[in-house]
């Protein structure tokens, strides 16, 4: 396994671990497709759909060193998946979903 795919598997435990901690029953997507990656719902049915990534900094350019935005595709956006960023340290950040915008 390349360090690429090491950095995001180990994002994914810690993801399932940060939700756990936070009361949440966590399902995990294991066909590896779809908008998101795990399913949490806590004891009164809030249910959050989640995309994990990983974060990273930009290695060129004008940009070097600063953190690389990640933004939800349309479909995650429609269907309220939010993004949970996962440092190099484990520490989690999910972020607020965001709407589809509307003309």
């Amino acid at each position: 396994m390349d360090h690429k795919h090491q950095k995001g598997f180990t994002s994914h435990l810690y993801a399932i671990q940060y939700l756990t901690k936070q009361g949440y029953w966590v399902f995990d997507n294991i066909s590896k497709q779809g908008p998101c990656d795990l399913i949490a719902i806590d004891e009164t049915g809030k249910m959050l759909l989640v995309d994990v990534k990983s974060t990273s900094k930009r290695k060129t350019g004008t940009h070097a060193g600063y953190y690389i935005k990640r933004s939800p595709s349309i479909l995650q956006k429609k269907l309220g998946i939010q993004i949970l960023m996962v440092s190099d340290d484990g520490s989690c950040t999910l972020e607020k979903p965001q709407k589809l915008a509307t003309k």
